[in-house]
Formats: C-alpha cells, sequence, structure tokens
C-alpha cells in the first residue's frame, strides 16, 4: 500500500512537472478554422479567432533555415510573434484590411515558435509560415 502511494505521488509530480515547462500554449475560440502543421511548415484560415494559437516548427541541423511568413486580415488586430532561442520577438502586427509577409533568419537545428495573439476578435484571417533552407 506504501509503495502504491509512493509511486502514485511520484507520477503526479512528474506530469505536473511535465505540463508546468511547457513553454507556449494555445488558448483560443475560433469558429470556420481550417488549419495544416507539420515539422515545416504551418497555416490557418478562419472565420473569427479570439486568443492565441501556437505552432511549433523545427529547422534543419546543418542548414542555415529562414521563416517566410505571410497573412492577411479583414477585421481586427493581432500581433504574430516567434521564437527560436529562448526570447519572444515580435515577426509582425497586422490590421483590418492589412497584409503581410515577409522573411527572418532563424537558428539551424532549433524548435521554432510561431505564436499568433489577438487583441481583439479578428476575422477573415488568412496566414502561413514554413521554414526554408537558404544554402
Amino acid at each position: 500500500m506504501k509503495k502504491s502511494i509512493s509511486i502514485a505521488v511520484l507520477l503526479l509530480a512528474c506530469c505536473l512537472l511535465l505540463t508546468a515547462c511547457g513553454g507556449y500554449r494555445s488558448s483560443f475560440k475560433a469558429t470556420s478554422m481550417v488549419e495544416n502543421c507539420n515539422s515545416t511548415a504551418a497555416s490557418m484560415r478562419f472565420s473569427t479567432l479570439e486568443g492565441t494559437k501556437v505552432y511549433t516548427l523545427k529547422t534543419a541541423k546543418d542548414a542555415e533555415t529562414r521563416l517566410h511568413y505571410s497573412g492577411t486580415l479583414e477585421t481586427g488586430k493581432a500581433t504574430v510573434y516567434y521564437d527560436d532561442d529562448g526570447e519572444k520577438k515580435t515577426l509582425f502586427e497586422i490590421g483590418a484590411g492589412e497584409e503581410a509577409s515577409g522573411a527572418v533568419d532563424v537558428a539551424a537545428g532549433a524548435k521554432v515558435y510561431v505564436i499568433f495573439e489577438t487583441n481583439e476578435a479578428c476575422t477573415g484571417g488568412d496566414f502561413s509560415f514554413e521554414l526554408k533552407k537558404t544554402t
């Protein structure tokens, strides 16, 4: 009995540690959202979105890589961040009726987090993010 309680406490502690150290978390409400994500690209299209949506991408270990992005938004305002070295940096801001596109260098062999945060309810969004080798 004492051994099974010890094991249960140990498992609970492990679960708490694993969930507490998870980094960025998605927390949003959306309607008509279609998304696609694999290890090097992510995209999302939505009718409405409010909150935070996080994508995790992985760069190649042996090649210089750039994060390419594009997006449009009908109404609302959002900020998109990225993190490839432990520091959350602004990728771009977008408002009603605007378009955004560009690219930024990211570290080789890194996990790249793309963090999409709305400042208010947004409608008519269409965004894509892709890692491409530069060499």
